[in-house]
């Protein structure tokens, strides 16, 4: 019952992981942010004027209203200077567009994580993906060999979510995820050891077996 527990835990910890960001830059680095911008349908030129607005993890206001720079193909674009990318985390912002007599507002979210690539998050949930599916073959086949795969694809998760982070979570939940992880990996390859050492057939104990 204890790691079947303990797997509903990593379960949990991985529900909030999922990203929907629009965009994905690293914390601390200036960023350059390129949008398409239209208004009435077409691409902005000449007399658009085009002005960006972006709120941190906590609804602050980063930059209000701040002028961009329109392109030769209508896309505008300004550069986030990396002290207003300090905190992992997702940002919302707006960038309004007129040429005085029309106007168009879009809206969107940034990712900001350690790397600045958002297939280090998906890494990260096909590694926990993994060993969640190996330790549960593991406990219905009963099979301690198959869990030290497990154990150690939850140690690998661990010292992956530790190194790269994991997406746009804060740096304090992300460590947390990789010492559970780690540590849930560590006390799945020590009892799979325990079992082989003693030469049982199931990876869980009798005990949970009667519960």
């Amino acid at each position: 019952m204890n790691n079947k527990l303990n797997l509903l835990l990593v379960v949990a910890l991985l529900l909030p992981l999922v990203s929907a960001a629009d965009y994905t830059f690293p914390y601390s680095q200036d960023a350059n942010f390129t949008i398409s911008c239209d208004v009435d349908g077409a691409p902005c030129g000449v007399g658009t004027s085009c002005y960006l607005t972006l709120r941190d993890t906590a609804n602050n206001y980063l930059l209000n209203a701040q002028n961009m720079t329109i392109q030769s193909n209508g896309d505008a674009q300004y550069l986030i200077p990396g002290n207003n990318l300090v905190d992992i985390g997702l940002y919302s912002g707006k960038v309004y567009c007129t040429n005085t007599t029309l106007d168009n507002t879009v809206t969107f979210t940034i990712d900001v994580n350690a790397t600045g690539d958002s297939r280090g998050q998906s890494l990260f949930l096909i590694l926990a993906i993994a060993s969640l599916l190996v330790m549960g073959v593991a406990m219905l086949a009963q099979n301690e060999y198959i869990g030290f795969v497990g154990g150690a694809l939850f140690i690998v998760t661990g010292i992956y979510a530790m190194i790269y982070g994991v997406g746009n979570l804060a740096n304090t939940y992300t460590r947390a995820i990789g010492f559970t992880s780690i540590g849930l990996g560590l006390m799945f390859f020590i009892a799979a050891a325990f079992k082989a050492i003693e030469g049982t057939s199931g990876f869980s104990s009798r005990e949970d077996d009667e519960e």
